[in-house]
């Protein structure tokens, strides 16, 4: 195998990731060699964040390996910044993992049937790692989380709004366009829950613009489902299925099968 400079593989990974070809940035990754200790670090981490998100869009393969190796290499560092992103992707694979079950059933939304201590635990979590922030944009990914366990877990969509909108506020135009497409994908979210569709269709479009922008082909396509919905729930029945069919196409070519569902009971109207 050949193998790839460590930096020139980080940028081309991350490519990789964005366009939902995991396996070939895993596979890249584990071709690239570094003498520096930090760029080994932030490889463990890579392939760690490969894992998790394989979980969340694909549901597949289990993440805990690939992150007890990027800890390993992370202390080995002694990187304080890469351990503090390391705690962000655990605290984000254990909240996916309480969201949307291994099984591939659908997400189970808000406080009910669930442990209120493991609710709490959720929280408090979140708010140390937004308080340990090493600086300012990490900080608002925790708080992004934070915003996540919030609306999601413990239903509380007013206390969600206001940490997506910390953590939209400290986005950079060109910079950021990916995390501040999330922010406005949740943001858009807590305005449909509030019944103001006109707000939710501005901050959704929005979203998904960005996310192109970002060449980020899953998350536009999970918003192009979302404005689907949307459209649906508008009164444009035909039109919500036709976008919906092109949702479908794309998540069964990436493999995306959660996505796939969605849009299929879109497109069909259920």
């Amino acid at each position: 195998m050949v193998e790839v400079k460590g930096e020139l593989a980080l940028t081309a990974a991350r490519a990789l990731i964005l366009a939902g070809q995991w396996e070939l940035a895993d596979r890249l990754l584990a071709s690239a060699h570094s003498s520096d200790q930090a760029e080994r670090a932030a490889l463990a981490l890579a392939r760690a964040q490969i894992a998790v998100e394989l979980r969340q869009w694909r549901g597949t393969g289990d993440p805990a390996s690939a992150i007890d190796t990027a800890a390993a290499v992370i202390a080995a560092a002694a990187d304080r910044e890469a351990a503090f992103d390391l705690d962000l992707l655990r605290l984000f694979r254990d909240y996916w993992a309480e969201l949307a079950p291994a099984d591939g059933t659908p997400p189970h939304f808000g406080p009910q049937g669930r442990d209120t201590a493991v609710l709490d635990e959720f929280r408090d979590r979140a708010g140390r790692l937004t308080a340990a922030a090493p600086d300012r944009r990490r900080a608002a990914r925790a708080a992004f989380y934070a915003g996540l366990i919030a609306d999601n877990l413990r239903g509380e969509p007013g206390r969600a709004e206001e940490l997506f909108t910390q953590a939209l506020a400290v986005c950079r135009a060109g910079a950021d366009d990916d995390f501040a497409s999330e922010a406005l994908r949740h943001l858009g979210g807590t305005a449909q829950a509030a019944g103001d569709l006109q707000l939710a269709r501005h901050r959704w479009e929005r979203s998904a613009e960005l996310a192109q922008q970002a060449g980020w082909l899953p998350l536009a396509l999970a918003q192009q489902a979302l404005l689907a919905e949307l459209t649906a729930e508008e009164g444009d029945k035909a039109g919500a299925s036709m976008l919906a069919r092109e949702v479908r196409r794309w998540a069964t070519a990436l493999g995306l099968r959660r996505l796939e569902s969605q849009a299929a009971a879109i497109e069909s109207g259920r």
